[in-house]
Parts: C-alpha cells; sequence; structure tokens
C-alpha cells in the first residue's frame, strides 16, 4: 500500500464505519422504509442494526446524514404528498403514514413543505 493509499483509508475510516456496520445501519433504513406507517420507536431500529439506541443514532447519522427521526419523517412526508396527489382525504393519509394525530400531521406537513396538507392538495389538483 502506498503512502496516499494509506492516507486515504485512514481518512475514509475516520468519516465511515466498518463495512458490517454500514450494512447493519442500511439494514435498519431498509426497516423504516417498509414499515414507515407503523408506530416504530428508536429501540425497534436499532434492533434492526444489531446495536444499542445510543450507538445505533450516531451511526445513522453519520452514514445518512440525519437522525433515524429525521429520516422517517421525511419518508413519511414523501408518502403523504404521492396519498394526496390521489384521491385520499388528508384525515386518511395522515393515519396511512404512521401519525396518531391530524394536527401533528398538518404541522410536520406545513414545516416540511411550507404549506399545509389541504393547500398541497388544492394546488397539485390545480396543475393536473
Amino acid at each position: 500500500m502506498t503512502y496516499y493509499q494509506h492516507q486515504l483509508s485512514k481518512i475514509r475510516d475516520s468519516v465511515l464505519p466498518p463495512e458490517y456496520i454500514f450494512v447493519q445501519i442500511r439494514q435498519s433504513k431498509l426497516f423504516m422504509d417498509q414499515y414507515f406507517s407503523e408506530s416504530l420507536r428508536l429501540n425497534d431500529m436499532a434492533e434492526q442494526a444489531l446495536i444499542s439506541k445510543f450507538h445505533y443514532v450516531r451511526l445513522f447519522k453519520r452514514v445518512y446524514g440525519k437522525s433515524p427521526f429525521a429520516y422517517l419523517k421525511e419518508v413519511r412526508m414523501e408518502m403523504a404528498k404521492r396519498l394526496l396527489r390521489g384521491s385520499m382525504s388528508v384525515t386518511d393519509a395522515c393515519f396511512s403514514v404512521g401519525y396518531q394525530s391530524l394536527s401533528t400531521f398538518s404541522g410536520a406537513f406545513k414545516k416540511s413543505t411550507g404549506l399545509t396538507p389541504s393547500q398541497f392538495r388544492q394546488l397539485e389538483n390545480r396543475n393536473l
């Protein structure tokens, strides 16, 4: 191994986790992608990665650049947008993407998109 290869290897190791940890973190991400509509807890996500929840949060953020809950919220918002573009009501979309409260969903949706779910739906229907 050349000096430069060795230096690159050191940088990679300091930035990214070992391959087996990356695979475990990716497994938990796939779990979230599949079960986003469920009431997921941090323990559920960390269990999928086979590591402690404290270590999990740190590694997930290191790999994906955001916390597991920020990623889960992003997945839920993208699915909510798809559902609202269709014929689903705001209430049904809320519960379909895993929120337990319409007001919490509406607030999160507005924070994510800048529009309330109803405004988003109206805008999307006008654009069709």
